[in-house]
Formats: C-alpha cells, sequence, structure tokens
C-alpha cells in the first residue's frame, strides 16, 4: 500500500514538472514571438519584414494566439492634469482620440481647499500599450494647436464681455473637428484593410475599445455624466478651423491613412 502511494506520488511529482518546464517553454517562445513583432516596426523594411514572417510561424507552429502577447495586454495608464477640475474640451478630446485607437477613457475631478490642500484632476486611459502611446501622440498635437488656434482667435475678436464663454466654444469646435477627422481617417485604414487582408485581418477599433473597457469595469464603477454642448458660432468657427491644420504621423504602417494635411 505505501509503495503504491509513492508510486502514484511519483508520477503526480514527475506531471508537475513537466507541465512546470512546458509553461516556462511556452513563456520563453512567447518572449521570443513578443521582440519578434516589436522588430517588425522596425524601419527597416527587409528586418521588418523576417521579423513578422518568423513571428507568425512561431505563432502558427505552438498555437499561440496574438492577444497572449505580452504587447497586446491591456494596461492603464493615468494622466496627472493640471487642473482641478477636468475642462469639457479636454475631456472631449481625450474621449474622443481614446476611443479612435481603441482605448477607454475615465476622468476624475480633484479638489482645492487652499495651496497646501489640493489635488489635481487625472484621466485614466485603459487599452493595450501601444494603442495608448498613438492617443497620446495625437493628444500632445491636437493640444497644442487647439492652444495655438484658440490664443490666435483671442487677439482676433480683441476685448468682448462673453470672450471667456466664446474662446470656450471655439476650443470644443476645434476639438470636435479634429477628432472627426481621425475618425474618419481609421475608419478608411479599416475599410482598407478589409479588402486588402481578408483572411488576416486587424482587430477593430470597437473591439479593441469593447475590451479595455470590460477590463476596466471588470475592477471599477463609473458613473455617467452628461454634458450639454452649445453649438453657437464659435462653436463652428472652430469646426471649421480643424480643417486646417496640418497633422503628420510618419511611423508604422498606417501612415498612408493616418496623414492629415489641410485640403488644397
Amino acid at each position: 500500500m505505501i509503495y503504491l502511494l509513492y508510486s502514484i506520488c511519483t508520477v503526480w511529482v514527475t506531471i508537475f514538472y513537466i507541465l512546470k518546464q512546458g509553461k516556462k517553454l511556452m513563456e520563453m517562445i512567447k518572449e521570443r514571438i513578443e521582440k519578434l513583432l516589436r522588430l517588425a516596426m522596425s524601419d527597416n523594411p527587409h528586418e521588418a519584414k523576417l521579423a513578422a514572417d518568423r513571428a507568425i510561424e512561431l505563432m502558427k507552429k505552438y498555437a499561440i494566439r496574438q492577444e497572449e502577447i505580452g504587447v497586446d495586454k491591456i494596461i492603464h495608464r493615468t494622466c496627472t492634469l493640471e487642473y482641478t477640475r477636468v475642462p469639457i474640451w479636454i475631456r472631449k478630446i481625450y474621449n474622443g482620440l481614446s476611443f479612435v485607437n481603441g482605448c477607454y477613457m475615465v476622468w476624475v475631478n480633484g479638489y482645492r481647499v487652499d495651496e497646501t490642500l489640493k489635488r489635481n484632476a487625472k484621466i485614466i486611459l485603459t487599452g493595450r500599450e501601444c494603442d495608448i502611446l498613438n492617443t497620446e501622440y495625437f493628444l500632445e498635437i491636437f493640444i497644442r494647436e487647439i492652444e495655438k488656434r484658440t490664443t490666435l482667435y483671442a487677439q482676433e475678436i480683441g476685448k468682448c464681455s462673453n470672450k471667456r464663454a466664446r474662446l470656450r466654444a471655439y476650443r470644443l469646435g476645434l476639438g470636435k473637428g479634429l477628432v472627426d477627422r481621425m475618425t474618419e481617417a481609421m475608419d478608411q485604414y479599416e475599410l482598407h484593410e478589409e479588402k486588402e487582408n481578408s483572411h488576416n485581418l486587424p482587430v477593430c477599433k470597437d473591439d479593441r475599445y469593447a475590451q479595455a473597457e470590460a477590463f476596466y469595469l471588470e475592477k471599477n464603477k463609473v458613473r455617467s455624466v452628461k454634458t450639454y454642448i452649445k453649438k453657437d458660432f464659435e462653436y463652428y468657427s472652430g469646426v471649421r478651423e480643424a480643417q486646417k491644420v496640418n497633422l503628420h504621423r510618419p511611423v508604422s504602417s498606417k501612415d498612408e491613412v493616418l496623414q492629415l494635411s489641410s485640403p488644397h
């Protein structure tokens, strides 16, 4: 009886050891695929193609799905703002660009009692790291352009009693126009990919957004807030001004679609 129990324990220990070693091997293979996928974004076309082909070969051989690779893991990124309350135009820009790039966004207001007791507002982005980096890249460009053009518009309208409200509406319009252009560019890209690569489609932004949203809401609660936006002359002036902004991002295979330039 004792010998039988010893034999059973030996078998289970052996199985556990084999499974453990197999798991380590799979982790090493996944790390190798992750490195290859990063190399596939190289500026050298030949090197990028070789890395991509090798990564696909390994994924097929070991039946590894793309979402299992580290480069596609969903993460959180917290952005601390200089405001104690998040302005509407900032919320709209972050929300629009996050969705376009397949990320989920929530915002949290801070508070201010005095100079020693205060907390700045923050925005939390959830999604794949590459999607968050895309979002942050375009956020920097958009916010810089909005501030620059709003300053010029403020000089144009001069002194007036409702200047603050007019500039706020103008910022909102600029943000709306820029996000609409980005949405149109991304839709064109996904349509292009659907036509050219019908057997190997990328995960579309709607699916990535849904995955990021589910990941965040799994452990967090969110309260929805409706915001009324007055669409007046300044708002539509901002929307029209957004069409003049020249945006270009010289990286990745999406360049041909994501180049946003002024109409000729």
